[in-house]
């Protein structure tokens, strides 16, 4: 019974996985388990541009600067 208002059970499944592919991915970037090639990814992923704007929000901007301070911590930049 979703009417817009009350989520659905889907809805809470979907909420549930997206919040475990990003706590997935944030502990990767934050352990550094992730090869520069699937980082440059990652990054190019989230900085894409779809219809003339950035499509990215507060959790993948957290993920792009882990993964972009992750890269200046290894360089020793």
């Amino acid at each position: 019974m979703s009417d817009g208002c009350i989520p659905s059970h889907e809805d809470g499944k979907i909420g549930l996985i997206h919040e475990i592919c990003f706590d997935l991915l944030h502990n990767l970037l934050t352990d550094h388990a992730l090869s520069d090639s699937l980082e440059d990814y990652l990054v190019e992923k989230i900085l894409i541009v779809e219809n003339g704007a950035f499509s990215y929000n507060d959790r993948t901007l957290t993920l792009l600067a882990h993964a972009l301070s992750s890269r200046v911590g290894s360089s020793g930049s």
